[in-house]
């Protein structure tokens, strides 16, 4: 018997519980008690033999982490267990030279093979997509920088020349200044000389 066939008290009864073994602990359990007529409580009589403990199929697993890993190991004997650390670029690779040395522990290969592809290729479209978002985002706020940049820079143009203007206003009044509009004095009418009676 394997250890999935002990399953947790009560667990086909009740949906919140799930199917994995646990043990009971109720001060009435039968099982816990060893009645007879109920589920088989898990010992050590039924672990595998000694000789077959801890292999898969009579044979033995190692752990591979690169491609090279795999030529050291025998069809015969072994069987690989990819590594949770190893991506799923370099996870498909060591499948399918596996597939070659036939020292892999699962049934439908190509299945297995497929379905993983199909899941890497979506998630690198979708990564693609992030980043054309993320490049079209810095594009506009790169555009909108420049605008800004472009408006500052005409505002302070425009200032400039005002300043340079009051300047050239202010040196020109300096070197030559207003002449006020002075009105022209009347001409004085001429003086006639005024004699007197003429004596007869």
């Amino acid at each position: 018997m394997t250890s999935g066939n002990f399953k947790r008290d009560e667990a086909n009864k009740l949906k919140r519980l799930h199917l994995g073994w646990r043990r009971p602990r109720g001060l009435h359990n039968k099982r816990r008690l060893h009645r007879k007529g109920h589920a088989k409580w898990p010992s050590p009589g039924f672990g595998s033999s000694s000789e077959n403990f801890g292999k898969i199929k009579g044979l033995i697993k190692v752990r591979v982490f690169n491609i090279s890993d795999l030529e050291k190991l025998d069809s015969k004997k072994n069987i690989i267990e990819i590594a949770s650390t190893v991506g799923t670029k370099k996870r498909l690779q060591i499948l399918e030279k596996a597939k070659q040395f036939k020292i892999v522990g699962i049934n439908d290969i190509q299945k297995y093979l497929i379905e993983k592809r199909e899941k890497f290729e979506k998630r690198k479209q979708e990564t693609e997509k992030k980043k054309e978002e993320k490049e079209k985002t810095k594009k506009e706020l790169e555009e909108k920088e420049e605008k800004k940049e472009k408006k500052e820079t005409k505002e302070e143009i425009k200032k400039e020349e005002l300043e340079e203007t009051k300047k050239m206003t202010e040196q020109k009044e300096k070197i030559h200044p207003k002449e006020v509009g002075v009105p022209e004095k009347q001409k004085s009418p001429q003086h006639r000389t005024v004699t007197g009676p003429q004596k007869a």
